[in-house]
């Protein structure tokens, strides 16, 4: 009986920890996804071509995209996407896990 125990303790242990180390993988790779999204690196930049003195002469490509940062976007244009998405935002605040 004392080893039957043993087994099924065991063996829950393992699907604990195989179950615990999908998750942490899973946080981790949807972080670094995350802070890829947020540096700009998930976007295609623009083909920049450039003329023998090093002045920029041209720019081709499919989107032409100039990352900024948060503190650079107007305030209007944040407070147009907030009521286009939720315009009861500061009545109830962002979701809380």
């Amino acid at each position: 009986m004392k080893k039957i125990l043993i087994i099924v303790g065991l063996f829950f242990f393992l699907i604990f920890m195989g179950l615990g180390s999908f998750a942490y993988t899973l946080y981790l790779q949807t972080n670094k996804d995350f802070n890829n999204l947020l540096n700009g690196e998930k976007f295609s930049k623009p083909t920049k071509i450039y003329a023998q003195n090093g002045q920029c002469i041209a720019i081709i490509g499919p989107q032409n995209r100039q990352i900024v940062t948060f503190n650079q976007i107007d305030l209007n244009m944040k407070k147009a996407i907030l009521a286009a998405e939720d315009s009861r935002f500061y009545q109830h605040g962002p979701v809380k896990f």
